[in-house]
């Protein structure tokens, strides 16, 4: 039988902070001014205010700074923010190495109906180790991938 691997630790961005150019920026508050005027039109003035609202946060959201996180593979499970995921928990890992921001993701499919899906960013770390460590413990689903939506706002930079 395979030795147990030993744990492995790392730190993280939240999230990889591309600069919010003032292109994407102008280009976002086009669309949204046209989705608000669309919805004026329609009279539906919930759905204006609701837009407008929404993209507001999404912009200030954006300019912030993401804080340094810590993440932890064990044999209890995997650790990130002090929040612990135990392989129990989870379904199946994957690892997308081809993303908007150019550094692999690890993607955790949890069992949890709320907050199914976990991403963990690996850029400063061999993710082979990552990949051979966590497969000791959890199936690997090499198929996952970040959803479609995930990547816009990766790259509109939220």
């Amino acid at each position: 039988m395979e030795p147990q691997p030993r744990g492995i630790r790392w730190e993280t961005p939240e999230r990889l902070h591309p600069p919010l150019t003032t292109e994407k920026e102008i280009a976002l508050w086009v669309i949204t001014v046209g989705a608000i005027v669309a919805a004026i039109i329609f009279q539906n003035y919930i759905l204006a205010v609701l837009i407008f609202v929404g993209v507001f946060v999404m912009s200030l959201t954006a300019r912030v700074e993401p804080k340094i996180i810590s993440c932890e593979v064990t044999s209890r499970g995997i650790t990130v923010n002090s929040v612990l995921f135990p392989y129990e928990e989870l379904k199946t890992f994957g690892i997308e190495e081809q993303t908007v921001s150019g550094h692999p993701k690890l993607i955790l499919h949890s069992k949890k109906k709320f907050m199914p899906y976990v991403f963990v960013n690996l850029p400063d770390i061999d993710v082979d180790t990552v990949r051979h460590t966590i497969n000791y413990f959890l199936a690997e689903d090499r198929a996952m991938k970040e959803p479609m939506s995930y990547k816009l706002l990766e790259y509109f930079g939220f």
